[in-house]
C-alpha cells in the first residue's frame, strides 16, 4: 500500500511539473520536483530522490524560498547517508540547519507543517554522526536537538531521545539508554511516528545482546519483524 500511494504522488507531480512548465511558474516546479524526490526517497530510490532534489535546490535558491532550500537538503542529506556518503550528508545537513535558525524556517504542507525545522536538521546530523562513529559529535547535535524541546501531538520528540539513547548503549551505559530507548518508543506513537518504533526497537534489541539478555533481544527482534 505504501509503495501504492508514493507511486501514485509521482505520477500526479509528475502531471504537475508538465503543467508548471507550460506555465512559467517556477515555484510550482520545484514544488513537483521536491514532491517526486520526497516520494522516491521513501521508496529507497536515492538516485532519483538526490536526483530530483538537486534539480529542486536550484529553482528554490533562485527564487530565494528557504523553505523549499530546507526541505530539499532534508531529502539530500538522506539520500546521501543512506549511500554511505556520510560527508555530502553533513554537508546538506548543516546547509539545512544554518537556514532554518537564520531564517527561523518553518516546514510546508510537504513535511513536517508548521513545524520549525531546525531541531530536525540538528538531529539528523547527530544521526550521520552515530553512523561516522563520532560520538563526541553525535551527542553535541543530539543535546542542541533535545534543548530545543520540540513537541509533536503533545508529546516532547522521540527521536534525539533515542540518538541519546544509542550513543549511551555505544558507550557502555546500558542502564541509562535502555531507560531511554523505553521512553523513546513510548512517545513514538504518540507523536504520530509509529515507524519509529521500528528503529528503537531494534536499538533495545541490539542494547541486550550486548548486556548479555538473549531472551530479551531476542523478543524485541521478533517484534522489530512483526512489526515491519
Amino acid at each position: 500500500l505504501e509503495q501504492q500511494e508514493f507511486g501514485s504522488r509521482i505520477i500526479y507531480a509528475q502531471q504537475g511539473l508538465s503543467l508548471a512548465k507550460k506555465n512559467d511558474d517556477l515555484k510550482g516546479q520545484a514544488d513537483c520536483l521536491l514532491i517526486i524526490a520526497t516520494s522516491n526517497g521513501w521508496l529507497k530510490n536515492l538516485g532519483l530522490a538526490v536526483q530530483y532534489a538537486l534539480e529542486a535546490i536550484k529553482v528554490y535558491e533562485g527564487l530565494k524560498e528557504h523553505a523549499g532550500i530546507v526541505e530539499s537538503c532534508a531529502v539530500l542529506q538522506a539520500g546521501y547517508r543512506e549511500a554511505g556518503g556520510y560527508r555530502k550528508s553533513l554537508n546538506y545537513a548543516f546547509l539545512a540547519a544554518e537556514v532554518s535558525e537564520t531564517k527561523n524556517v518553518m516546514g510546508r504542507e510537504f513535511s513536517f507543517p508548521g513545524v520549525y525545522l531546525a531541531p530536525l536538521m540538528l538531529a539528523e546530523i547527530a544521526q550521520t554522526y552515530v553512523l561516522m562513529d563520532k560520538l563526541d559529535s553525535a551527542l553535541f547535535y543530539t543535546q542542541k536537538a533535545i534543548d530545543e524541546k520540540s513537541i509533536f501531538n503533545g508529546y516532547p520528540w522521540n527521536f534525539p531521545i533515542y540518538l541519546e539513547a544509542t550513543y549511551q548503549a555505544m558507550k557502555g551505559d546500558f542502564n541509562s539508554a535502555l531507560a531511554n530507548f523505553r521512553i523513546a518508543k513510548e512517545f513514538a506513537p504518540k507523536n504520530g511516528f509509529s515507524r519509529d518504533t521500528l528503529q528503537i526497537g531494534s536499538g533495545m534489541a541490539n542494547l541486550f545482546v550486548k548486556m548479555g539478555k538473549p531472551d530479551s533481544a531476542l523478543h524485541y527482534g521478533k517484534g522489530v519483524v512483526r512489526a515491519w
